[in-house]
């Protein structure tokens, strides 16, 4: 799967934040830098197929979500003020899908029974 690795340094740290973990969960492919601004592919949401990152001057982020056909935005939303600790929440409950693979433990066997008499 080719991914375009972002080259301006805020595009770059915000995939970090972001992390590629979330990435494969989110099914991307394309991941590329607009200016400062992170832009990528998700799969699996049946409301947007695009997001776009945008870093404000207050060091909050801007995220709009987008659902793109033949290059043209047919649907949008954005939510603003988001930090960087909140991204992984705000992409989820936008877009519905799950961006951190689940902890599964392993539950002990039960001790044996004893056999009813």
């Amino acid at each position: 799967m080719p991914t375009h690795i972002p080259v301006s340094p805020i595009a770059q740290t915000i995939a970090d934040q972001i992390g590629r973990s979330a990435f494969f969960m989110m099914g991307t492919k394309y991941k590329y830098a607009d200016g400062d601004d992170l832009i990528f592919d998700i799969k699996g949401c049946a409301k947007f197929n695009k997001i776009q990152i945008h870093l404000a001057p207050s060091d909050t982020y801007t995220i709009t979500f987008k659902k793109v056909r033949q290059g043209t935005a047919i649907r949008s939303e954005e939510a603003t003020d988001v930090y960087f600790d909140s991204l992984h929440d705000v992409i989820e409950h936008r877009t519905g899908l799950t961006l951190r693979m689940p902890t599964i433990r392993y539950a002990r066997p039960s001790p044996a029974t004893p056999p009813r008499p």
